[in-house]
C-alpha cells in the first residue's frame, strides 16, 4: 500500500468529520471500489481507521489520529525512556520474584520489547505491558525492582 496514499485517505477521512463515507472519501481521491476498500481495510487492521457502520461509515482511531497529527504515542516518562527501563529490566533477571511472577514478567518485557521495534508501537498494547510489569515488580521485596516499578509507573497514560 502507498504510504502517501493511505496518508492522504486518513486526512481526508479527519478532515470529513466523526461519521465520514470511505466510499465518498475514495472517490475523492480518485480510487475505484476495489481500491478504496484495500486501503480502508489495510488500515483498519492496523488499527488506525474503524467501521462506524456498514455503509461504509468510518473514523479514525486515537492511534490514526495520533499518526495523522505525527504525535504518535510517548515513551518517554519521568525515569527515562523505554528502551533504557526494558533493558535495566531485563538486567534485573527475576527481580526477586519466583514462580508464575517470574515467567509474567519475562513474557511482559519480552512483549515491551517487542512492540519497541516495531515501526507504529502500539500504545494500548505498551500501557498493558507497563501495567502488569509495575504491578509484578511491586510484588518484589527488592529495592531494585521497587524502583524499576516507579519508573514503569511514569510511562502510565
Amino acid at each position: 500500500m502507498d504510504q502517501a496514499q493511505s496518508q492522504e485517505f486518513m486526512r481526508l477521512i479527519n478532515q470529513a468529520g466523526p461519521s465520514s463515507s470511505m466510499w465518498k472519501t475514495g472517490e475523492a481521491m480518485g480510487l475505484d471500489r476495489n481500491g478504496t476498500e484495500a486501503i480502508a481495510t489495510e488500515l483498519m487492521g492496523q488499527g488506525l481507521l474503524e467501521m462506524v457502520s456498514l455503509d461504509g461509515k468510518v473514523r479514525l482511531t486515537q492511534s490514526g489520529q495520533d499518526l495523522l497529527n505525527d504525535t504518535g504515542p510517548s515513551f518517554n516518562g519521568a525515569g527515562g525512556d523505554l528502551a533504557s527501563l526494558v533493558t535495566d529490566i531485563q538486567a534485573a533477571g527475576a527481580a526477586g520474584l519466583s514462580g508464575a511472577a517470574s515467567k509474567d514478567l519475562a513474557v511482559d518485557v519480552a512483549c515491551l520489547a517487542g512492540q519497541l521495534k516495531r515501526s507504529q508501537p502500539l500504545s494500548d498494547v505498551v500501557q498493558a505491558c507497563l501495567k502488569a510489569v509495575r504491578q509484578a515488580l511491586a510484588g518484589s521485596s527488592q529495592q531494585e525492582a521497587q524502583e524499576l516499578a516507579k519508573r514503569a509507573e511514569s510511562f502510565l497514560a
